[in-house]
């Protein structure tokens, strides 16, 4: 049986478990792969390219462009993490990094030839 001060000390614990923030969960991957997926990938992709394309300069453009390839490393991390909690079939996981990855080899070549400008 619990005592008074076990409780209070059960109580004092649980009240300095910080909260972990959006991003440090969307990099463990707690929302889930279709959210990772969709949300962290595929909106964001097209919403960079669009800035890119429209971008002022080449400048600009590379900047955006490096940006956001360092934000796609860490989305390959967030989708990994997502996809080793996800429950359903090993396929998903597999096809939603692949084409993060593909995405990421894709841009980084794009920034390189930015860079040459």
């Amino acid at each position: 049986m619990d005592t008074a001060e076990d409780k209070f000390a059960q109580a004092q614990q649980e009240s300095h478990t910080p909260t972990r923030g959006f991003f440090e969960k969307f990099v463990r991957g707690e929302f889930g792969l279709a959210k990772t997926y969709w949300l962290g990938a595929a909106v964001p992709t097209g919403i960079v390219g669009i800035a890119i394309r429209h971008a002022s300069s080449a400048t600009l453009a590379f900047w955006l462009g490096a940006l956001f390839v360092c934000y796609q490393f860490l989305l390959v991390k967030a989708l990994w993490n997502a996809g080793t909690r996800y429950e359903g079939s090993r396929i998903w996981p597999g096809l939603a990094l692949l084409m993060v990855i593909g995405g990421l080899v894709r841009n980084f070549g794009a920034v390189l030839d930015l860079a040459r400008l």
